[in-house]
């Protein structure tokens, strides 16, 4: 697949390195989430004329549905979904299909009915929030891992538990209980915990999603991550002791600190510095100042 499994917009590996986020899936779960986080999300259901915006259409028609499929194709797993597809194709190709035909042949092909499940999703705004809430160890290599559902739609998910000992298990928790404790043979305890790792159920916060709760550093900033708490940094340059401090350690930062908290003159005279420079260097008076100063050498010539 040119594109890969994500669904990429850069073709280029050394963009895709640069920004590996920047994929059709992710795009459509920020959108979606935009939409879902500040309550004005529509139902699949929602007929075109009914949309509210353009936005909310692209989301109701094509990014919603669209993670509904990955989450099914988890579910059943890759030949079960495939057949799924092929049969909904020859079935239905031409014709106007409902939702009911295609949870019918969905239950059709699953272990037990799943339509009932997927109702909600389709036809109302539940929001579904699940979260690991505590990790315990229970001795004797077992540790337990208490769940929470605190959303309204409960869906099937998938946890992936990583020990001490880099051993990974795969634990299936359907999501069913307000709260729920999931063991797990853990030797030396867990080292990580992840709820759903292939965004696949529409969760609307993903930082509970994780235990310990995950950060990024990057150099530069980054699109906005759901799952994780960004921290970035920039090689600004700026003269030590004047505007700024130069430190090679976070306690040599945290020196820094309690002497600008100290010393409230210093911290003046240095922002006052930081302030001038930004004003002689960075504002449009000073591209001005550039403009006019070109101007004059041309006009000497």
């Amino acid at each position: 697949d040119k594109y890969g499994p994500q669904a990429d917009y850069l073709v280029h590996p050394r963009l895709r390195r640069m920004f590996p986020e920047f994929t059709n899936r992710y795009l459509g779960y920020l959108l979606w989430h935009m939409y879902a986080a500040n309550r004005m999300e529509q139902p699949i259901a929602t007929k075109a004329f009914q949309s509210r915006e353009p936005g909310l259409y692209a989301v109701t028609a094509y990014k919603k549905p669209a993670m509904l499929l990955w989450w099914l194709k988890e579910h059943l797993g890759d030949a079960k979904f495939d057949s799924l597809m092929r049969e909904y194709y020859s079935r239905y190709c031409f014709r106007h299909v409902y939702w009911e035909d295609f949870a019918a042949l969905t239950d059709s092909l699953s272990d037990r009915p799943i339509s009932a499940a997927l109702d909600p999703w389709i036809k109302t705004t539940d929001v579904c929030d699940n979260s690991i809430a505590e990790v315990r160890e229970a001795g004797n290599g077992i540790s337990a891992i208490r769940l929470e559902r605190r959303g309204d739609l409960s869906l099937p998910s998938i946890l992936k538990v990583i020990d001490r000992k880099s051993n990974l298990k795969i634990v299936h928790w359907s999501g069913q209980d307000k709260s729920a404790w999931l063991t797990v043979p853990a030797e030396g305890g867990i080292r990580s915990a992840v709820l759903d790792p292939d965004r696949n159920v529409p969760d609307i916060n993903r930082f509970n999603n994780r235990w310990p709760r995950k950060i990024s550093f990057t150099l530069g900033p980054r699109l906005p991550s759901p799952e994780s708490y960004q921290i970035f940094w920039l090689p600004i340059p700026w003269y030590d002791g004047v505007n700024g401090f130069l430190v090679d350690s976070t306690e040599e930062a945290a020196e820094k600190v309690c002497l600008l908290l100290e010393s409230p003159a210093t911290a003046q005279r240095m922002g006052e510095a930081g302030h001038d420079k930004v004003r002689r260097n960075f504002l449009c008076t000073r591209h001005l100042r550039d403009y006019l100063r070109f101007f004059r050498l041309l006009a000497r010539h």
